[in-house]
């Protein structure tokens, strides 16, 4: 396989799409629902006419519950701002035999692909992934991608490839 090479500077939509697309994909079913039974029962617990402990208890529940609910909003938020101090940065992702090479900011790391863990595409949010062992997943924008059936090939040779989710009914891209 020729070695395919993509130059990524994300904007900001298209690190916001990835990050809250990628962090409701990667929370389970069993954190989603711990999230709302947090938030009922600290509703429910304060509209109940109790002693002052037991009210205690429900705003605890209903805080922890919006903190688990707003916390991607926050950290991306955070990653934003930073990201605005600093300005964007310029990634380079090389997919060849070997693995996946990354290069930012003057380093570079290389990935077998034993350590590549999945790989897919997102078509409503327009872009590809890859997710590292243990890490997160990192989007490879459509933008930037001259051939895309030369890049699902590769995924597909090397790691477990994910069908691309459909976008709307028309099928037409999602507006960000």
């Amino acid at each position: 396989m020729p070695p395919l090479r993509y130059e990524i500077t994300l904007t900001d939509d298209e690190l916001r799409t990835a990050w809250l697309t990628e962090d409701r994909s990667r929370r389970g079913l069993l954190q989603r629902t711990i999230t709302a039974l947090l938030i009922l029962f600290g509703v429910a617990t304060l509209a109940l006419e109790g002693a002052a402990s037991a009210r205690w208890v429900g705003v605890a529940a209903l805080a922890l519950g919006l903190l688990r609910l707003s916390r991607p909003f926050l950290v991306l938020r955070r990653v934003l701002s930073d990201r605005r101090r600093a300005g964007p940065e310029r990634v380079v992702v090389t997919l060849d035999d070997a693995g996946i090479v990354l290069e930012r900011g003057g380093k570079s790391a290389r990935f077998p692909w034993s350590e590549v863990s999945a790989a897919g595409e997102r078509v409503a949010e327009r872009y590809f992934y890859y997710e590292l062992r243990g890490r997160h997943r990192a989007p490879i924008p459509h933008r930037v991608v001259d051939d895309p059936e030369a890049l699902r090939a590769a995924f597909a040779a090397h790691t477990r490839w994910t069908a691309p989710r459909a976008g709307p009914a028309d099928g037409a891209p999602r507006s960000t």
